[in-house]
């Protein structure tokens, strides 16, 4: 039941955003952590455990092209290589 409540979380978080808790401008961002920069993570429970993946991706445009194409290679990573 842990691991539904959290892929519910999960799947939560990404419909209705990321955090915004660290706003950046179109224009800001730092050194460690440019403009574009998104973190995706997936989780699946396994017969040897749970499985999670996680990447780093750096996408070009403004916020809203940024989101996007964070939700066209989260909802990929959902249905995994074969779509």
């Amino acid at each position: 039941m842990r691991s539904i409540a959290l892929s519910l979380l999960c799947f939560s978080m990404l419909a209705c955003g990321s955090d915004d808790s660290d706003p950046k401008s179109s224009t800001g961002g730092t050194a460690a952590k440019p403009v574009g920069t998104v973190w995706l993570a997936w989780a699946a429970p396994g017969p040897r455990g749970d499985t999670v993946r996680v990447l780093r991706r750096r996408y070009e445009g403004d916020r809203d092209a940024v989101r996007r194409q964070a939700v066209a290679d989260a909802l990929g990573g959902l249905l995994g290589p074969d779509g």
